[in-house]
């Protein structure tokens, strides 16, 4: 399988960005944003992983990407509508069948789920002790995320199961 391109993951510092294309704005938000490469899933991986990498693991990092470029062009709006949206799909899907990576995906998930819920809400009332909020959850969720990367990476390990 085709590994993606790359995963934005938001950093955990704070730069100041609007919810237009034009950064600057006095609402701080998650805009610096570090590139993590998503690795291909092993050929080796069972059946029933592959399966569900490509109906659910591959379309949800998708959608995490085009967040991490809304971010970086300062369009929080979008970015927090497309990862809340993304998260959400994710959550009503089946959990990977390996339980570390279910674990990591299950935390990354929710926490992305929670924090660009309350970043659409501040971005609508300019809340910008909110957002700041929003962006602890966001930076949990995408911690949790490169671990799930890192479980995929696993699966190819001599004496995984």
């Amino acid at each position: 399988m085709a590994a993606l391109a790359a995963v934005f993951f938001p950093a955990s510092a704070l730069a100041s960005s609007t919810n237009s294309s034009k950064p600057g704005s006095d609402i701080p938000v998650l805009a610096n944003l570090k590139v993590v490469d998503l690795p291909a899933l092993p050929a080796s991986a069972p059946a029933n992983m592959a399966a569900w990498y490509n109906r659910t693991g591959a379309p949800v990092f998708n959608a995490f990407i085009k967040a991490g470029t809304d971010f970086a062009k300062g369009q929080d709006l979008a970015g927090c509508s497309t990862l809340e949206s993304a998260a959400s799909r994710g959550l009503t899907q089946a959990y990977p069948p390996d339980a570390a990576l279910a674990y990591h995906w299950g935390a990354a998930l929710t926490f992305n789920v929670a924090g660009a819920g309350e970043c659409l809400q501040a971005l609508r009332e300019k809340d910008t002790a909110a957002l700041r909020w929003a962006a602890g959850y966001i930076t949990a969720g995408a911690d949790q995320v490169g671990a799930s990367a890192a479980a995929i990476k696993a699966l190819a390990q001599p004496g995984h199961p």
